[in-house]
């Protein structure tokens, strides 16, 4: 009962880590473009308000994603406890890694502008603006291994198994890559319903079986 209670507590943390991520993201869209001057991005992180409030959001997503990354490492072990589960994990450790570069950057930005560093914050911008590719490889990792083990043992219903796989396509195609940036958190909140429905029906079977 314990470990079912655990999937649901899990999965209600992907939704969470889903709502609080897009809007996170959304808030960070008018960021600087790399070839902004100094002063430009000086200017845009001097009004720090909403950067200190989607770092807040994107802190908590990161958290919450652990929390979901280790809920589905659990249902995928306990389907078949294969090479694959690894992966996926690993790639879900990743995408909390590429989430926390991203935060570092736009940190040190916030610290250049106070500073009035043109130079400084133009370069800083430049690293910022290319900095996603650990995120979106945690993201390929995480789709292509879950898409494989769903596929292979029936860990996740197989139309989920095929849409995780066309994730994983457009993960691995550099120039469209980064749609997973938006696609990737819906994924979650699919999964992480699929995880609530299945703990709650086990619970009922097992009730039944104890009566």
């Amino acid at each position: 009962m314990k470990s079912k209670l655990g999937q649901q507590w899990s999965a209600l943390a992907g939704v969470l880590f889903s709502v609080i991520f897009l809007i996170g993201f959304l808030l960070f869209a008018d960021t600087p473009n790399f070839d902004a001057g100094g002063e430009e991005v000086i200017s845009y992180y001097n009004d720090d308000g909403k950067i200190y409030a989607s770092l807040f959001m994107l802190w908590a997503a990161a958290i919450f994603f652990m929390f979901f990354a280790g809920g589905l490492r659990s249902r995928l072990q306990a389907a078949n406890a294969n090479w694959l589960v690894p992966v996926a994990f690993g790639g879900m450790i990743m995408v909390v890694v590429g989430i926390g570069l991203f935060m570092s950057g736009q940190v040190a930005l916030l610290d250049a502008a106070k500073l009035g560093e043109p130079q400084v914050a133009q370069a800083l911008n430049i690293i910022d603006n290319d900095n996603f590719p650990v995120f979106l490889i945690g993201i390929a990792i995480t789709v292509l291994a879950t898409a494989w083990h769903a596929l292979s043992t029936h860990s996740l219903p197989m139309w989920l198994g095929w849409v995780t796989l066309l994730l994983g396509i457009i993960a691995i195609i550099p120039p469209i890559a980064w749609i997973n940036l938006l696609l990737f958190p819906i994924w979650v909140i699919v999964v992480s319903i699929l995880m609530f429905l299945g703990s709650r029906r086990e619970e009922v079977v097992e009730t039944n079986t104890t009566l």
